[in-house]
């Protein structure tokens, strides 16, 4: 029946669960049972016919083993008579030692020889006796091996059905046909199991010769009677083999058991199994997520704004010198926040390495800090930069050339104070009265000043060179806060005097196609010596101190519609 099925309970287990769904259980109970009494009854009948015909075999070798052993031993006899040479010296035995592994498999061999030979006698002759198979527990080939098991199972059925079926029958014809079309193969499979043995006699004929030169020591009469030992050995093992497969066969045939016995009888599930409530809902909950999953990643794959740090790296060949976590407190005294994690100093310390410091010595010595458009934490990154490299024993001034929009001016509370504005009309005005210390001594801010001047023009106009060499005097580094790139250019015209441009972009802000605009704008030279910052990224995942948006991601009883299982567990011996 359909409804019957057989699986393993484990990969390598000799256990099989019978299952068998059914609407009514107690009938389920009984088939699985029936089934398996049946199973058992027919596989001791067959285990006795294949039992018999292995004895047979095996005797039949016995007998023609001992008479040659009976025939070594009496020439063996008759040459010690002969000759007087009653035992082997120990290079004689040292030699029987030596060989006696290689003889022991060649003997089996010999042996595995006779029996297809006897397989094959049985296949070719067109009177023999059917279901009468010789020696199939003896075949060590499992192809051969199975094709005669086939060919077994096929007799003994055709053999059943004759003793209550017409010859004439279609089922009749269709089981002799099955027999006369595994005859081809067998004698096939036969074939290359021969040239299999016969190839592996040659390699140990071949090997006995390594041992020969034990022989050279030997007188020759004890050398022939070497040889006669030798042959004795042989066939002694020949027959205590033969007599260890009888003794086999024997018992297999006096057991008369099963191949497999029962384990626990069929027994119906308390709960119906069908339909599966549990399986719903697993299904829907699967689909739920599923489609949750697909509508966060669609949503990102389409949106225009930079996600990831592949955006970024997709669309330009500027390197990403560093990945910034987002940070959720807002301070105005950057330097006093002393509750930053440990993660977010890290990554400035790597910006510093990256932009600033290489060692002990400086890289670049005025650092311009800009963006694409307003709002992605330039301001940010330069005060912070600043601050790393302050810890690191450097002394920084941040420069506010952010004229338009002067956040680090106003993060430092310095609005309405002179800056770069008034420098920048009057070089005559003294750099010291410009400078404006911080909580950290060896910070300094230049705020942005006030100028009515357009401040493009400002900056083409005034002495910008010579306030940045002033400054560069006196501190290691001189940080530049400017605007972004669109829409205007102050960022180009400070690039000039500067010695690296820092570019940052923020995560889920900085539009894509500000990116394609800036790979055009570093292929023409427009911004000395640029990299990329990516600031604003999320913590994703269970562990939070790992930012994701750099690398990777970033970085049966039925009444009605119900059906009931029975189920069996039955061992294979």
């Amino acid at each position: 029946s359909d409804n019957i099925r057989a699986t393993p309970a484990g990969k390598l287990s000799t256990v099989i669960n019978l299952t068998m769904n059914d609407e009514v259980p107690e009938r389920g109970e009984n088939i699985l049972d029936n089934l398996l009494t049946v199973y058992n009854k027919a596989a001791i009948s067959d285990k006795n016919v294949m039992s018999s015909n292995t004895l047979d075999f095996v005797e039949e070798r016995i007998r023609f083993v001992v008479k040659e052993l009976d025939s070594i031993e009496t020439k063996l006899q008759n040459y010690r008579t002969k000759t007087g040479v009653v035992d082997l010296s120990e290079q004689g035995k040292l030699y029987l030692q030596s060989v006696g592994e290689n003889d022991r498999m060649m003997t089996d061999l010999h042996i595995q020889t006779a029996m297809l030979d006897e397989v094959e006698k049985y296949v070719l002759a067109k009177d023999r006796q059917i279901g009468v198979v010789p020696a199939i527990t003896s075949v060590k080939d499992p192809m051969l091996g199975q094709l005669l098991n086939s060919l077994f199972e096929s007799e003994m059925q055709y053999e059943k059905l004759k003793k209550t079926i017409p010859g004439g029958n279609p089922t009749m014809y269709t089981l002799k046909t099955q027999i006369e079309n595994l005859r081809p193969a067998i004698l096939e499979s036969i074939q290359n199991q021969r040239a299999s043995l016969n190839a592996n006699r040659s390699k140990l004929g071949a090997g006995t010769g390594m041992y020969t030169s034990i022989l050279k020591g030997i007188p020759k009469k004890e050398r022939d009677l070497l040889d006669i030992s030798r042959q004795q050995a042989i066939k002694n093992d020949a027959y205590s083999f033969l007599l260890q497969k009888r003794e086999e066969a024997a018992i297999s045939y006096a057991a008369v058991v099963a191949d497999s016995r029962t384990i626990n009888h069929a027994t119906a599930s308390f709960l119906p199994i069908s339909p599966e409530k549990t399986f719903v809902y697993l299904v829907s909950i699967v689909i739920g997520l599923l489609i949750g999953f697909s509508f966060v990643i669609i949503k990102e794959l389409l949106t225009h704004k930079v996600q990831f740090r592949h955006d970024i790296e997709r669309l330009t060949t500027i390197p990403v010198v560093a990945e910034v976590i987002k940070v959720k407190a807002k301070t105005a005294d950057v330097y006093n926040n002393t509750k930053r994690q440990l993660s977010f100093i890290e990554q400035f310390r790597q910006l510093r390495a990256s932009v600033a410091l290489n060692g002990r010595k400086l890289k670049y010595r005025r650092i311009l800090v800009t963006s694409s458009i307003a709002g992605e934490g330039k301001s940010f990154i330069a005060n912070n930069l600043a601050l790393s490299l302050a810890i690191s024993g450097k002394k920084v001034v941040l420069v506010d050339l952010d004229l338009r929009h002067p956040k680090t001016t106003t993060m430092h509370d310095l609005n309405g104070q002179r800056g770069v504005a008034e420098f920048l009309e009057n070089n005559e005005v003294p750099v010291s009265t410009i400078m404006y210390p911080t909580s950290n001594e060896k910070i300094f801010v230049v705020p942005a000043g006030y100028s009515d001047v357009n401040p493009t023009e400002l900056l083409l106009n005034g002495d910008i060179n010579g306030l940045l060499t002033k400054l560069e005097a006196t501190f290691d580094f001189v940080l530049i806060d400017t605007c972004p790139v669109d829409p205007v250019t102050d960022a180009y015209i400070l690039s000039e005097s500067c010695d690296l441009t820092v570019f940052v972009v923020r995560h889920n802000f900085t539009p894509k196609s500000m990116i394609e605009m800036l790979e055009e704008s570093h292929k023409v030279g427009a911004l000395k010596n640029i990299s990329i910052v990516f600031n604003g990224i999320r913590s994703r995942g269970f562990f939070k101190g790992k930012y994701g948006y750099g690398y990777g991601y970033g970085r049966k009883k039925v009444y009605g519609d119900h059906v009931y299982k029975s189920e069996a567990v039955q061992r294979k011996a």
